[in-house]
Formats: C-alpha cells, sequence, structure tokens
C-alpha cells in the first residue's frame, strides 16, 4: 500500500474481502474497508499491549483477529525490527476462526 496513492489504498481496502499481513502503518486503511471485510495481522508479541488497529476496525466494522508471534523482545524498536516467524497453520486457523 506504500506505493498507492491514498485513494488507490482506500480503493483496495475497501474493495478486499480478505487481508492479511504484518503490523504496520498501511494497516491504518482499515478505516476504510467494507464492513464485510474481515482481516489477518501478525505481530510481534510485545505489540498486544498496543491494539492500534484491534481499535479502528470496529469503525468500519472489519472483523479483525491477530496472531502474535514471540519475537523477544523488549522494546516497540527491537520488535520491529526482529525477524518474525509466522507458523502457516496458525495463519490458517486464524483466518478461519475469523467467520467461526
Amino acid at each position: 500500500p506504500g506505493t498507492l496513492t491514498f485513494a488507490e489504498q482506500v480503493r483496495l481496502f475497501y474493495g478486499a474481502s480478505l487481508i492479511v499481513g504484518g503490523w504496520g502503518a498501511a494497516w491504518s486503511s482499515l478505516l476504510f474497508a467494507h464492513p464485510t471485510t474481515r482481516g489477518l495481522m501478525w505481530a510481534p508479541e510485545l505489540f498486544r499491549t498496543w491494539p492500534l488497529f484491534a481499535n479502528l476496525a470496529p469503525v468500519s466494522g472489519m472483523a479483525l483477529r491477530h496472531v502474535f508471534v514471540d519475537t523477544q523482545s523488549s522494546t516497540f524498536l527491537q520488535a520491529n525490527e526482529a525477524d518474525q516467524h509466522v507458523d502457516v497453520a496458525e495463519i490458517d486457523a486464524a483466518i478461519r476462526a475469523i467467520d467461526a
């Protein structure tokens, strides 16, 4: 989304049925998601204490789930820069749980 214009980002998020990706500023566009859009974000475990996007999702009505990964980080900067290993089976289960 960082290479798209603002209008293109709005269209992308509004037209998507499912958005999956890592924690980052592009998720702010979830404000423009269609109420039927589902989202799954993975993020460092440390970010569980900063529910920014979870608080924004209800504005659009988007169903948003998280998968948190352990990065052994003690600061947000370290967590942002850390390698993140996401279990594909966990992502699959989390996507299926959105509709449950």
